[in-house]
């Protein structure tokens, strides 16, 4: 089980790198890379319980993974 710090500061750090690539989708990148973020930081990590049942703590992994994200575009967009 990683720890919340971990979790967060990697999704940063791979949307930060996602944001640096050239997008050549025809998806905005404020929907596409807080689910590519999402998805590779679920895949290396692991969520933050044990098991596979759906509980309280799964919400509130996907949403802040998704919030952290879009915090980060919005920051990078600042520059």
């Amino acid at each position: 089980m990683r720890t919340v710090f971990q979790t967060l500061m990697l999704t940063a750090v791979i949307t930060l790198a996602l944001i640096s690539l050239p997008n050549h989708s025809n998806f905005p990148p404020h929907f596409i890379i807080p689910v590519v973020a999402s998805l590779t930081t679920k895949y290396i990590l692991g969520d933050w319980d044990e098991g596979y049942q759906w509980s309280k703590s799964d919400i509130l992994y996907w949403f802040s993974l998704v919030c952290t994200s879009l915090l980060f575009i919005r920051l990078a967009n600042l520059r």
